[in-house]
């Protein structure tokens, strides 16, 4: 059972985490090298695994669900910090967000594949993608996006996974964003169609999933 100190102590953690990248933002604006900040703040956070148990925060009892415990979300639909815990075969439509974005592992890996949109956007509903990159997101090692940058998740192993996921503004929010069939060449919004989280839980302190 989770004790009050492991509770304040994960609270504690956030608010120096929103409050660090609050003042990066606030003082650099949103950049890549800014990104790096954020990105090494939140991976700070993600080293402490007793925060995040599977205890407190457990999966989604669909195999193809993902929990999404929303753990921190500043006033006005500010930056929204949540903790995504998903099986290691689970994968995602590629996708933007609208807003930056950081991803830092507690436990787990996933294979980021991170794309450029080589059309312009003048047949609706249809794009091209490329693949640029692709970044392994595991314990040590994060990832950032700006608005625009476009990316898919794929998990790797046999750990549940479990990371901390940062966003300038909630993903619910976040209804101009995109996904992309690589496929077939379509584009689609991503939060009608691909957005189906088997949890949302709201505060530091998460209540155990339901069926």
């Amino acid at each position: 059972m989770t004790t009050e100190t492991v509770i304040r102590a994960r609270r504690e953690a956030i608010a120096t985490l929103i409050q660090q990248v609050g003042s990066i933002v606030s003082t650099d604006g949103v950049t890549r090298a800014s990104l790096n900040g954020i990105e090494h703040a939140l991976a700070s956070l993600a080293q402490q695994e007793s925060l995040f148990t599977l205890e407190d925060f457990p999966p989604s009892n669909d195999a193809n669900g993902m929990a999404l415990y929303e753990l921190n979300r500043e006033p006005g639909d500010g930056i929204t910090l949540y903790l995504v815990v998903i099986r290691p075969d689970n994968s995602t439509k590629p996708h933007d967000h609208t807003t930056w974005a950081a991803i830092a592992a507690v436990k787990g890996e996933e294979t980021n594949r991170v794309y450029a949109r080589e059309d312009d956007g003048a047949i609706p509903g249809c794009a091209t993608l490329k693949l640029v990159r692709t970044v392994t997101v595991q314990p040590g090692t994060s990832v950032s996006f700006l608005p625009e940058d476009i990316h898919s998740i794929h998990g790797n192993g046999v750990d549940l996974i479990r990371h901390l996921h940062l966003y300038g503004r909630p993903l619910d929010r976040l209804t101009g964003r995109v996904g992309y069939d690589v496929e077939a060449g379509t584009v689609v919004s991503y939060n009608m169609n691909f957005m189906t989280p088997a949890i949302v839980c709201q505060g530091a302190v998460a209540p155990l999933a339901k069926p």
